[in-house]
């Protein structure tokens, strides 16, 4: 088999707010800092990539200045002056090609995690031979992010540049 992981998107530079409020876990809306940042059926990461506890939340309903309604409860509690951030996409489309990368035929669409900084999958009847691509979609809007590089399933050669690469971005 082969073995997919999957950074999620970078979001650094989209919208986000604060809790303002503590929210248990099951909380159905948050007290928040500016709600006007976003809209109706977008998806916020509540907490930071990577960090556990974190989880991908849909707003219901248009936010207010200081609330922001969700579409279903959370499943951790977060605390005041947790991070809201916007995330276009909630799910990861995976793609694979036994042509060495001229067609792909689409394999799985997962749903994102944000609790680690990579998403795990698995191909069980992939080959070393195999490429894969993935691109980010979103489960509402059926917006579409544009697809990764096709990577061998052997991935990055020792000493190329893609390899150099992200082994630095692994020890940031």
């Amino acid at each position: 088999g082969v073995e997919i992981f999957i950074q999620p998107p970078d979001l650094s530079d989209n919208e986000a707010t604060f809790i303002s409020v503590d929210a248990v876990a099951a909380a159905s809306a948050f007290t928040v800092d500016n709600g006007l940042r976003f809209a109706a059926n977008e998806y916020l990461v509540a907490g930071n990539v990577g960090a556990q506890k974190s989880e991908i939340v849909k707003i219901s309903g248009s936010p207010s200045s200081t609330s922001i309604s969700l579409t279903a409860a959370t499943n951790f509690a977060h605390n005041r002056g947790d991070r809201l951030v916007f995330i276009p996409y909630n799910q990861v489309a995976i793609e694979r090609s036994t042509d060495s990368g001229s067609t792909y035929s689409a394999l799985a669409t997962i749903d994102l995690r944000v609790d680690t900084t990579e998403i795990y999958y698995q191909d069980t009847s992939g080959l070393s031979t195999y490429y894969y691509r993935a691109r980010f979609s979103n489960a509402t809007s059926s917006d579409v992010s544009q697809y990764s590089d096709g990577i061998i399933a052997t991935g990055y050669a020792e000493g190329t540049a893609g390899e150099v690469i992200r082994s630095a971005l692994l020890s940031l």
